[in-house]
């Protein structure tokens, strides 16, 4: 997705199957300085403050333990 400096940010992940409720994590990689990811939600928000382009690799467990795992970006211009 994509982002601009200064201009507020929000994106929710979404996530299906499994047993709710889930719990989110960004497990490497990092977010653009200045947002951050609701664990419960799964909501990246804030406002970004570099522009670049970020990799992360975020996560969703779901109450019985069970994990899911994939490689997202964020462009911020």
């Amino acid at each position: 997705s994509f982002g601009t400096v200064g201009a507020s940010y929000s994106e929710k992940l979404q996530a299906s199957g499994g047993v709710p409720p889930y719990r989110w994590k960004i497990y490497s990689g990092k977010l653009p300085e200045g947002l951050v990811i609701d664990d419960y939600t799964g909501t990246i928000y804030g406002t970004p403050e570099v522009a670049g382009f970020y990799g992360f690799y975020a996560g969703v467990t779901d109450s019985a333990d069970v994990s899911v795992n994939k490689v997202l970006s964020i462009e911020v211009q």
